[in-house]
């Protein structure tokens, strides 16, 4: 081969790979700003006045319909249809569980607990982030290239739906028990 010829070819598949990142790049770039972005400062803006609860239930309800939704008509919604339900869980997703989940932590736990706790917490959901990458990486190719991604959205339905059932129990739960692991919140709990 001479070598114009070689690099040439190599030229060319870098300036592919080149472009490729780049749509990446701005890819990323455009579902933050339309999604990630907003709903962070949206969730600074009203987690005094709406409460830190109330945006967590919030999140994962308008999440569990949202991917719902995806789910059950991916193969019916437009492109541009699944791209604002992207960017709309993008919003909520930020305007929701993982804002309170980084606000929560370090207000509940009692002082002298308060950094391994918060750590412990933060771990958790970081162990939950790997669990979800390798388990899409897995699935959503299952019977053809992204056939089963349709699944794959109905099962983050199901664990967006799961902490909701959760936090729902629980609140009834203490509202009916006065008994709470931390003392100083149940001795506050019981003057009130």
């Amino acid at each position: 081969m001479p070598v114009a010829e070689i690099s040439t070819k190599s030229t060319a598949s870098y300036h592919f790979a080149d472009s490729r990142l780049y749509n990446l790049g701005v890819g990323n770039i455009i579902l933050s700003c339309a999604g990630l972005i907003p709903g962070y400062w949206v969730a600074v803006a009203t987690v005094d006045t709406i409460g830190r609860k109330p945006i967590q239930l919030m999140g994962f309800i308008v999440l569990t319909i949202l991917f719902c939704i995806i789910g059950f008509g991916f193969h019916t919604i437009p492109t541009g249809g699944l791209f604002a339900l992207y960017c709309l869980c993008n919003f909520f997703e930020n305007f929701g569980p993982n804002t309170t989940t980084f606000i929560v932590p370090g207000e509940v736990f009692p002082t002298r607990y308060r950094s391994t706790a918060h750590g412990i917490s933060a771990g958790s959901g970081k162990i939950g982030a790997i669990v979800a990458q390798a388990m899409s990486g897995a699935l959503k190719n299952m019977g053809g290239t992204n056939a089963w991604i349709n699944h794959l959205m109905e099962i983050f339905a199901l664990f967006m739906y799961i902490p909701l059932a959760a936090k729902i129990l629980m609140s009834g739960c203490l509202a009916v028990s006065p008994h709470c692991s931390f003392p100083r919140l149940n001795a506050r709990r019981l003057k009130n």
